[in-house]
């Protein structure tokens, strides 16, 4: 059994694409949490990303905060929970999707992106959201060249008057800017991690 947390229409109403023809376009991504399926919504054939995230009764809560931060945000630069869906031993977030994949960038394109993530930063921030694994997997970009900001697995809320270190190891190591309070020789004042 398994409902929809949005309100939404059941998860039957959802149909996997069967990853046997041209299985790479079909399986999205495996992370380190779970796994993104293209999907296809029986009532329209629209075409949705899903994120299958496993769970046990003791993990439920962190994995739905991912959902709970996602449904507050409304950004053009995060990509757009559509639905979700909880089942005894899942969470499946479903996000519109027109993703673009191209091999080769201009100066231009890239200069275009760089900015484009920084309004989609300074979004979170505003909104009290630190996304804590921003790496180029977690940057998409749609079919109109818009810079979609996805995996908000590590993500915090956080309340600016109350900042403390959570000590959580979220994110990607090689990703991860330089900690300054295991460096003695740096100061506060040193701001080189976002």
């Amino acid at each position: 059994m398994s409902s929809g947390i949005l309100g939404g229409s059941s998860f039957d109403q959802i149909r996997f694409v069967p990853p046997v023809a041209e299985a790479a376009v079909f399986l999205v991504s495996r992370g380190r949490f779970g796994v993104i399926r293209e999907c296809r919504e029986n009532a329209t054939g629209k075409i949705y990303m899903a994120k299958i995230i496993p769970y046990s009764q003791e993990s439920k809560q962190g994995v739905l905060k991912e959902y709970e931060i996602l449904k507050s945000l409304h950004s053009e630069k995060v990509m757009a929970l559509h639905e979700a869906y909880v089942t005894p031993r899942y969470l499946v977030l479903l996000f519109k999707c027109s993703l673009f994949l191209r091999f080769r960038y201009s100066e231009d394109d890239v200069v275009g992106y760089l900015v484009q993530i920084l309004q989609a930063v300074e979004y979170l921030h505003n909104r009290r959201v630190l996304h804590l694994d921003l790496k180029p997997e977690n940057i998409l970009v749609t079919n109109l060249n818009v810079v979609k900001i996805v995996d908000f697995g590590s993500a915090q809320s956080f309340n600016p008057l109350h900042l403390e270190p959570k000590g959580t190891g979220a994110g990607t190591l090689e990703y991860m800017g330089k900690d300054p309070r295991h460096n003695s020789s740096s100061t506060l004042q040193n701001k080189s991690t976002v």
